[in-house]
């Protein structure tokens, strides 16, 4: 088995197993052989977003190798070990301690994540990993490093308008419940324009208590979105620039954020 060597600032140097590849030409092969799963395997059960990551992450280009990522919420895992071979399409950039990608299925018009490559705090709960100072501290740093890019994505979209302060329209955080196995970061535009957006719980869940800033950690131990994340993502449907109730009512939701996006994307002048 091969192994990739990564470095970290918080973590000695560790040897990680690159996952199992074949080529597209033995692909075939292997997959005949494959023995039916039981689709009630939890290991392989199919949740909307992680099993459409685990499609994409199982890439059948010519270019690059096929992985076969048999649990879909370890669907981040290739960027992590093998980011080259997403270059420049998913992976925006990489080096021995993180890999910055954008987010296969955005729920904002930029959305992207910063993944930590250090063995030891990878399959870590954000939680857990960010009682570490060092760590947290490095992860902030960089989090704003990628902050800077979507900035610069923003403003060729849209233009610098009059000097308009882009980095306000960037949020960076955290799920309190992940929805994948990987650590990783949210640094996206805040606008939640995209027809990813497709349901109430992809809103809230961007929009409420449940998505902890990454400037809130560490938290208190007492904070309740340890032990009850889930009830953050029960209550009405605000809209984030009007801060207008629409209660459960997201399909009325979603057709005034169209407006509202129209409205932002311009705030700063111009006509867009």
């Amino acid at each position: 088995m091969q192994h990739a060597i990564l470095y970290s600032p918080f973590c000695s140097a560790v040897r990680v197993p690159n996952l199992t590849m074949s080529t597209p030409e033995e692909a075939p092969a292997n997959s005949k052989n494959r023995k039916k799963r039981d689709p009630s395997d939890p290991a392989i059960i199919n949740t909307s977003a992680a099993a459409a990551a685990a499609t994409a992450a199982n890439d059948t280009s010519s270019n690059s190798p096929r992985y076969r990522v048999l649990n879909p919420r370890d669907s981040l895992g290739p960027y992590i070990t093998n980011p080259e071979f997403f270059v420049p399409k998913t992976v925006i950039r990489h080096n021995p301690a993180f890999v910055y990608i954008r987010d296969l299925f955005p729920k904002s018009l930029v959305h992207t994540l910063l993944l930590p490559r250090d063995f030891a705090v990878m399959k870590m709960h954000p939680f857990d990993a960010f009682e570490n100072p060092v760590l947290l501290r490095v992860v902030k740093a960089e989090a704003e490093v990628l902050k800077g890019f979507v900035v610069a994505d923003l403003k060729r979209q849209f233009g610098e308008q009059n000097g308009r302060d882009w980095k306000k329209d960037v949020k960076i955080g955290v799920h309190a419940k992940p929805s994948m196995n990987h650590l990783h970061v949210h640094v996206l535009s805040r606008d939640h324009y995209s027809d990813k957006l497709t349901t109430a719980k992809h809103y809230s869940s961007f929009n409420s208590p449940f998505f902890v800033g990454l400037d809130e950690f560490p938290l208190a131990p007492d904070d309740l979105r340890r032990t009850h994340p889930l009830a953050f993502t029960k209550g009405d449907l605000i809209c984030w620039r009007c801060k207008k109730n629409f209660g459960n009512d997201y399909a009325t939701l979603r057709k005034h954020l169209v407006g509202e996006f129209n409205e932002w994307k311009k705030e700063g002048g111009g006509d867009y």
